[in-house]
């Protein structure tokens, strides 16, 4: 698919064009990855198509559409789009150009879902060619000497989990399939249909035989106690899933800060933990001395008002 309108175009371009602009213009995180984006659309059983548009001959930005018939749907929350700018250039020009692109694949597309990185929160393209926004938070823990450090609470704990040498986190290497299959169990019994979770597995299995995937159990006395998955790339952790811990021994607090002292050992700056959105969870991901980040996740439908009498329909038929 090619578009030229004069100095502004857009075009498809290969696996291997988008790792050769990620590593010019970008930094190679993983879910930014052509081999990891394979992987993803394969798992979701879309097609992974990648665009890129330019001002002239410069580049200008590029973004990975998950795709299935006529909808590029986001096909899993657990990851942001794959995206990237130009960031030597003009706002305007980069704006320019990515309106260019998107009013032309809204010719293309019934449905275009994108979730930004909080990095991104210049939407005004996606909001002129017609895009919803909704408006999500994260936490990140930054793992630099002189980041924002834990509340007080949480500082005694720290301290009490140091004097309590039954409790110890490891990076677990024989207990795989088995804590695996408690956190599927856990996203099963949070609402997430079996479909997904066979999907959800498929990748999370994958990650881990190309060693980006590390599994840390949490132990009380020898006990399996709780554990957690968090995939990596050379700058940042990711948390997938996180379970477990008893309160009068500070378990979860353990396990979060051997998670955050492991990737600091391997030069890792950053852990997103994985959303920030209901309350409790917030205050105690906070508490743990990590930075609120915005981002947005952007909608179109080409056929909105079918889409909302589609969604009232649901609706109802639950109620019966």
């Amino acid at each position: 698919m090619v578009n030229m309108n004069k100095a502004m175009h857009f075009k498809e371009i290969n696996p291997n064009q988008w790792d050769a602009l990620l590593i010019q213009y970008d930094e190679s995180l993983w879910y930014q990855q052509a081999r990891n984006i394979q992987l993803i659309a394969s798992s979701y059983h879309k097609q992974a198509i990648y665009y890129a548009c330019y001002h002239q001959s410069v580049f200008c930005a590029a973004m990975v559409l998950y795709v299935h018939k006529k909808n590029a749907a986001l096909p899993t929350h657990f990851f942001y789009t794959p995206f990237f700018i130009n960031a030597s250039l003009k706002d305007f020009v980069v704006n320019q150009a990515l309106n260019q692109m998107l009013i032309d694949l809204k010719t293309a597309y019934h449905t275009i879902e994108l979730k930004l990185s909080p990095k991104f929160n210049d939407i005004r393209a996606f909001t002129w060619s017609g895009f919803t926004h909704q408006l999500y938070y994260t936490l990140n823990k930054g793992l630099l000497f002189d980041e924002k450090k834990p509340s007080e609470n949480i500082r005694r704990q720290i301290n009490k989990i140091a004097q309590n040498e039954a409790v110890q986190v490891k990076v677990e290497t024989t207990n795989l399939a088995s804590i695996i299959a408690t956190h599927l169990k856990m996203m099963l019994q949070n609402g997430m249909g079996k479909a997904e979770m066979q999907q959800v597995q498929h990748w999370v299995n994958t990650f881990h035989h190309q060693q980006q995937l590390i599994v840390f159990g949490l132990y009380e006395s020898t006990n399996l106690k709780g554990s957690a998955l968090l995939t990596f790339d050379q700058q940042q952790a990711y948390l997938i899933s996180i379970t477990g811990g008893v309160p009068e021994t500070q378990g979860q607090t353990a396990l979060y800060f051997a998670i955050f002292d492991h990737f600091s050992k391997m030069g890792i700056t950053k852990v997103d933990l994985l959303g920030a959105n209901i309350q409790g969870v917030a205050e105690y991901k906070s508490k743990l001395g990590s930075q609120l980040a915005p981002y947005f996740i952007l909608s179109y439908r080409k056929h909105l008002l079918f889409y909302q009498l589609k969604l009232m329909l649901k609706k109802r038929l639950k109620r019966q």
